[in-house]
């Protein structure tokens, strides 16, 4: 799973089954990344989007295709829809709502800032175990 998929999930396959953050150097549960863990979950599954940046982001990234005006209809538009919608709800729908390829450039070019805004982190190269 990509990291970006990891943040707007809050959880990946191996968090998915039970797998948790790790610490190589005192060999137990990174405490740490563990409740940033938990936290990114909370974050995604309950922060509606009304609640977050998005909508602004849409429209830096629309003004720079279309004309003001479009933009602003575009963001109406999408603000009405989604703005109920759980961060995690919005991404699984918006990512399946066209072709893949045509929402990926899109999604890749909000998603970094969007999660900053968000306070979703990352946990890319981190370590993970499953006890056993």
């Amino acid at each position: 799973m990509t990291p970006q998929l990891f943040r707007l999930q809050g959880e990946s396959r191996y968090g998915k089954y039970k797998f948790i953050p790790y610490d190589p150097v005192t060999k137990s549960i990174n405490k740490e990344i563990y409740l940033k863990f938990l936290n990114n979950y909370e974050i995604v599954h309950k922060t509606k989007m009304k609640n977050t940046e998005i909508f602004n982001i849409f429209f830096k990234m629309y003004k720079e295709t279309l004309d003001e005006k479009s933009a602003l209809e575009e963001i109406k538009n999408s603000r009405n829809k989604y703005e109920n919608f759980t961060i995690n709800e919005f991404f699984l729908k918006y990512l399946k709502k066209k072709n893949f390829a045509e929402t990926c450039p899109i999604f890749y070019r909000f998603y970094e800032w969007f999660c900053e805004s968000a306070r979703i982190t990352d946990f890319f190269g981190k370590s993970f175990y499953l006890e056993l």
